[in-house]
């Protein structure tokens, strides 16, 4: 049992001599980078080396997302501007209106009307609309 690999979703500590790297660890991706890139893909090769230059900030994982292995993920801090910045991202931004709104209480769709009121009035004075 002490060869194997402790694994959470993630593979978070690969023991030199122990089983094969997978899934997502950063040591899979980045031997199926080495394998993809000696078999002729310059796509690979391009993004390897920006994986090992220490002055570019391409991890392993965006390398994979790039190569298309992986799906992009989303972090989302746990906050409340946190989920508000998340969703923005994701989501279109009237949509994340019409999201926000549906859960709003009564005394949230007054501050949002009026903040609304508050954004328009400029937008109103100029040639805009």
């Amino acid at each position: 049992m002490a060869d194997e690999v402790n694994v959470d979703n993630i593979n978070v500590d690969l023991k030199p001599g122990t089983i094969r790297p997978n899934g997502t660890s950063a040591a899979h991706g980045l031997r199926r980078l080495e394998t993809a890139a000696s078999a002729g893909d310059g796509n690979a090769a391009d993004l390897l080396l920006r994986v090992i230059d220490p002055d570019d900030a391409m991890t392993v994982n965006g390398a994979c997302v790039a190569m298309g292995w992986r799906k992009p993920t989303l972090t989302v801090v746990n906050t409340p501007d946190g989920l508000v910045a998340a969703s923005a991202r994701v989501m279109d931004p009237l949509d994340n209106l019409r999201r926000l709104w549906s859960r709003a209480n009564q005394q949230e769709r007054e501050e949002m009307a009026a903040w609304v009121d508050q954004q328009m009035s400029p937008l109103a004075q100029s040639s805009f609309l």
